[in-house]
């Protein structure tokens, strides 16, 4: 693994990476070390990435997520995410169902030579709650003087 995705793994213990993080990291998979089996109930701050090809189920992953209004499908949004000015990413992302503080968010190039490869990354935005700061997608934070004055 090079030095600078091993910070970026590190900084995935406390935070969202930002979309230009997660690039560098689907862009460069072949130095990294793909998951071949899908984890059980990863914890917060949790990293992998998978072949979709050879691990076409990675979402079941064993945490009950919230699920849309007909039951049968996991309540997943989507967005596209820029590096620079340039739509680069695929963003989807779920929220627990017992906590919905817990979120997942998987990625994956737009561009098709990397479509194939999936970044998976578990937070608990329940602790950042707590430190008076979230990340949003695009890497700002919500100070806690704003929390306290938005949120009961």
């Amino acid at each position: 693994m090079t030095s600078i995705n091993h910070h970026l793994v590190r900084e995935a213990q406390t935070r969202w990476l930002k979309p230009v993080e997660v690039f560098l990291i689907l862009q460069n998979y072949e130095q990294q070390q793909l998951t071949h089996q899908i984890p059980q109930n990863p914890p917060s701050g949790s990293l992998y990435l998978f072949n979709k090809r050879l691990l076409k189920f990675f979402r079941k992953d064993g945490h009950r997520w919230r699920r849309r209004r007909d039951q049968r499908t996991i309540a997943e949004a989507h967005e596209r995410l820029k590096v620079g000015n340039v739509e680069a990413l695929n963003c989807y992302y779920a929220h627990g169902e017992e906590n919905s503080n817990f979120q997942r968010r998987s990625y994956w190039m737009l561009d098709s030579e990397y479509k194939h490869i999936v970044l998976v990354h578990y937070r608990d935005i329940g602790a950042a709650l707590a430190r008076g700061s979230i990340d949003f997608l695009d890497g700002t934070k919500v100070l806690s003087f704003m929390l306290k004055k938005f949120l009961p």
